[in-house]
């Protein structure tokens, strides 16, 4: 069984994990229990814990350890629940579930994007508590100000060798190696080296370094140093390229092959529908797909169909002329404001038969006219709508204007739900964790391996943005140095199970036709009318094997073997 001891100081939460063997609490650096805190000697007390039990001992601490409200001075027993006062601090000793005492996730864990940018060197999964929280704040705000390649490199070397074990560390530039613009430690004793354009960089490992990692520190150097190159593209004013996935990047293969796709999509002026349910992430692969190919001059304007009754939401969209009501002033709309960038309709299953008409003549002649006026004005927009209704269904149904659906269905996608991405779950609360612990200032050790196992068992009917609330909601009750434990999770996650792997034969024989199906889509790049014709099989038929066996049409099926 493990214990930790809780409590907490002015507000802020503290929770220690007691190790196995002798441990020394107190204010000193140097205890295995560190607690710096007034009334708290340098070496205030000692807690065993052993196999048949806790006992502490008071160290002739200045303000004395009590036990329930008890002075004690030698070796004294302690169980779970009891409190244990330390001069003025309180704590209360508690037990552990299995799995909590040990860490399942850390900042080391994250995967970061592939390319080089200053959102990925933030994540490098060799990033350590040390450099992402006390060096790459700073960093990044001076970065943009730099003003020059040179700088920019200065910098980064300076974080670089203050933040990571080295010995020595050498920035030269490429073409003259003579050109030294960062120099530091022992030089003479350089041992690896290599490009990373426009650097040469040559650094030595300390011995401090953990035997293993030496592949991953050369990695955060080339991710470090390649931000050198970014900030040498803005030295002409223009703005730096941005992230080539999202921050963090899927790790699961569907969501990755959407990506890769949608980086291809973004090079064309196609419209593009992205269908999933709340919280899959819809409005950050819009946003993707503008980034790619989009400077500062081409608008990304987004709408909630949704949010809006039908009067109000034209106006949104096509904008008003002064004097159509008491006090209204002329506004352009989203498709006007919109021109030569990205519109984005979010929600636009919800939209009124109607205004789905009005829209699809905008798109037909490329101009709008303002409600209330008689001129006409161009709207070119590229158009990029989302939905978490059943589209399809919609049209059969006569809720939805086919030419329409044809007219933004250009490329269409379905964002799987995250109970489909278990490789991501891990990777997203890591992230989301240490966003949220980073606005308090609160540097955690990462999460316990059981609190993973709960967030794999979760059906997370909210999707991401639930596990990213989740993820907020914890932190607050996150000390410095904390593991983040099954007991911090809500109820529902805690006590969260998933249905066993149906082996019987029904269930293996869908298991089978999912994979036929996975592998058909894959080949015709999602689209679903092909794949019909591959499979022999009657469109509709195919959408109803697609939704009873809980598959996405859009998604490009790398993993159907």
């Amino acid at each position: 069984m493990s214990f930790c001891l809780v409590g907490q100081y002015e507000g802020d939460p503290i929770r220690l994990l007691v190790p196995e063997g002798r441990s020394t609490l107190g204010a000193d650096g140097d205890c295995d229990l560190v607690l710096p805190y007034p009334t708290i000697s340098r070496r205030h007390a000692v807690i065993e814990r052993r196999s048949d039990g806790l006992t502490i001992e008071d160290l002739d601490s200045s303000n004395g350890t009590r036990v329930d409200g008890q002075r004690v001075g030698g070796s004294t027993r302690i169980e779970a629940n009891q409190e244990i006062r330390l001069g003025e601090l309180r704590l209360r000793l508690e037990t552990l579930d299995e799995g909590d005492d040990e860490v399942g996730a850390s900042a080391s864990d994250l995967v970061e994007p592939e390319s080089d940018t200053i959102v990925h060197a933030t994540l490098s999964p060799v990033a350590n508590d040390r450099l992402a929280f006390e060096f790459l704040p700073d960093l990044l705000a001076r970065l943009p100000n730099s003003g020059s390649t040179a700088e920019a490199a200065r910098l980064i070397g300076e974080t670089f060798w203050s933040a990571l074990p080295l010995d020595g560390l050498r920035l030269s530039d490429v073409q003259d190696v003579a050109a030294v613009v960062f120099e530091a430690g022992r030089i003479d004793e350089l041992g690896h080296s290599f490009d990373c354009l426009p650097l040469r960089i040559e650094l030595k490992l300390s011995p401090r370094c953990i035997p293993g990692r030496e592949q991953r520190i050369f990695a955060l150097a080339r991710s470090l140093f390649g931000l050198v190159e970014e900030a040498g593209s803005a030295d002409d004013g223009r703005p730096a390229r941005l992230a080539s996935m999202p921050d963090p990047p899927p790790l699961d293969p569907d969501v990755r092959a959407i990506y890769e796709r949608a980086s291809r999509i973004a090079r064309s002026d196609i419209s593009v529908l992205i269908q999933g349910e709340s919280g899959t992430g819809k409005d950050l692969l819009a946003r993707f797909i503008h980034e790619q190919t989009a400077d500062s001059e081409h608008p990304f304007v987004a709408l909630n169909c949704a949010a809006l009754p039908a009067d109000l939401l034209e106006a949104e969209l096509f904008g008003i002329e002064k004097g159509v009501a008491t006090g209204v002033e002329a506004r352009a709309g989203c498709f006007e404001r919109s021109h030569g960038g990205t519109l984005f309709l979010d929600e636009i299953g919800d939209m009124a038969a109607d205004t789905q008409a009005k829209i699809l003549r905008v798109l037909q002649e490329g101009e709008i006219v303002r409600v209330g006026g008689s001129t006409s004005i161009a709207a070119r927009p590229r158009i990029i709508s989302a939905t978490n209704r059943d589209v399809e269904r919609m049209v059969a149904e006569g809720n939805f204007r086919l030419d329409l659906l044809h007219r933004i269905a250009g490329w269409e996608v379905t964002l799987p739900p995250l109970r489909q991405r278990p490789a991501d779950i891990a990777n997203l609360a890591m992230h989301f964790l240490i966003e949220a612990c980073r606005a308090r200032k609160t540097r955690i050790r990462g999460i316990s391996r059981r609190a993973l196992d709960c967030l794999g068992r979760y059906e997370w009917p909210g999707n991401v943005r639930e596990l990213q609330r989740e993820m907020q909601r914890v932190a607050v009750f996150l000390g410095r140095d904390d593991l983040l434990t099954g007991k911090d999770l809500r109820a529902a996650i805690r006590d969260a199970h998933r249905a066993p792997a149906d082996d019987s034969l029904e269930g293996q024989l869908a298991a089978t036709e999912r994979t036929i199906i996975k592998r058909a889509l894959s080949q015709c790049d999602g689209n679903v009318s092909e794949a019909a014709r591959r499979l022999r099989v009657s469109r509709s038929t195919l959408y109803r094997r697609l939704e009873q066996l809980d598959l996405q049409a859009g998604a490009s099926l790398n993993d159907a073997s």
